[in-house]
């Protein structure tokens, strides 16, 4: 498996300047629940802001809940999962691109 190099955010606003300066992720994560706003309501400003970046790149919702609400993001990780488990769905979510994918522990 290929290393990752990883980049965080601890809101939306700090989310939105990150994006800003890559040329274009591979992949982002966004859990249902932040601080800011939801990662829901995130991923809505994402597609109003940066709409290419929503089509180019591959958004997954991580949550410990059963469902997540129905938006552009093409994957679904439910937490806790293992190690293992979170870098193949990664890997396979970074190749596929798109097609909504459930991953569950």
């Amino acid at each position: 498996m290929d290393d990752y190099e990883v980049f965080t955010a601890r809101g939306a606003s700090e989310a939105f300047k990150a994006l800003s300066e890559f040329s274009r992720p591979d992949l982002i994560f966004l859990d249902v629940q932040m601080d800011e706003v939801s990662g829901p309501d995130f991923l809505l400003l994402l597609e109003e802001k940066m709409p290419a970046v929503v089509n180019e790149v591959p958004v997954i919702f991580l949550s410990g809940f059963d469902e997540v609400p129905k938006s552009k993001a093409v994957g679904f990780i439910r937490k806790p999962i293992d190690i293992d488990t979170f870098l193949k769905a990664t890997q396979r979510f970074i190749e596929s691109g798109s097609g909504y994918t459930r991953f569950e522990h």
